[in-house]
């Protein structure tokens, strides 16, 4: 789902006190927040036509522009590099090097999507529509060995990696349909004849709840933050949960409008996307 707004700003506040103090603006509406950083208050957005960086000391850069937009990145665990989507074919590129050129490594004339870098970014995790419904896919980053990592019906899409590794989040969306998803959870597994990882233990997080779950992200390798309308028809709402034998456990609502949520890597704060008719705003809350 893409956020349309005229600019973005980006707040943190404290749990407890409850302030809100702004960061940035960015200007142009800002579809996910890829990495925060409490630590110097680095952020990694995907916006509607940039990938931004924000540092507290070099304040805010674009590190890839496209005009045609993205759909779907991530940053690997080093922030070495960060991954992308076209819309169509995936790329990665260098942040580091003083002139980064992006390397095309899967070619699709359909749509592949919402790249996450695996296993120390030797393999990236994507949703295709290559065989028809949108399934996940693996392929190591040179754009060999190219794999099914799952087959489900329906749209599975916007997956997630925990933060050991170890497990893998995404929402699936049944056959024509629009309006509902579902969150689920499957173990990382590692094929020995063929060294490629598999989804194994698929299990159905949200099951028997009914609404339209987006971008689900781990707050912890058994907490995690998404978005859902499930108590409101057409309205976004923030929610926190925990797992609990692999299903909703404490949800606790983050407030509306709170789209995307997204936790720090220190554990101590979330970050998520607050929609107004003519702006987006970025803020940040002390989690529990």
């Amino acid at each position: 789902m893409v956020v349309t707004a005229a600019f973005c700003a980006v707040w943190l506040s404290p749990w407890a006190a409850g302030k809100e103090q702004l960061i940035v603006e960015v200007p142009e509406s800002v579809h996910a927040i890829l990495r925060f950083e409490e630590t110097g208050s680095k952020l990694w957005l995907e916006g509607e036509k940039n990938l931004w960086l924000y540092t507290a000391a070099d304040g805010l850069k674009s590190v890839a522009k496209r005009d045609r937009g993205f759909e779907g990145s991530a940053l690997d665990e080093n922030n070495q590099n960060i991954f992308y989507s076209t819309g169509s074919d995936l790329f990665f590129q260098p942040l580091s090097a003083k002139d980064p050129k992006p390397t095309q490594f899967s070619r699709n004339p359909k749509r592949d999507v919402d790249p996450v870098p695996l296993l120390g970014g030797k393999w990236v995790l994507f949703a295709s529509d290559r065989d028809g419904d949108f399934d996940l896919y693996v392929v190591q980053r040179d754009g060999n060995k190219l794999h099914r990592f799952l087959k489900r019906e329906g749209d599975d899409r916007n997956p997630d990696l925990s933060p050991d590794g170890r497990r893998v989040m995404w929402i699936s969306i049944p056959p024509k349909r629009q309006d509902t998803s579902q969150i689920f959870v499957a173990d990382i597994e590692t094929v020995k004849s063929g060294d490629y990882p598999v989804a194994k233990n698929v299990r159905g997080v949200t099951e028997g709840v009914p609404g339209l779950f987006l971008q689900p992200h781990w707050a912890g390798n058994d907490r995690y933050l998404f978005t859902a309308n499930f108590r409101k028809p057409l309205e976004l709402e923030g929610f926190a949960a925990e797992l609990a034998d692999s299903k909703l456990a404490r949800v606790k609502s983050l407030g509306a409008p709170r789209h995307y949520p997204k936790q720090s890597i220190e554990s101590g704060s979330h970050a998520w996307i607050e929609n107004g008719q003519n702006s987006s705003k970025l803020l940040s809350e002390k989690m529990e």
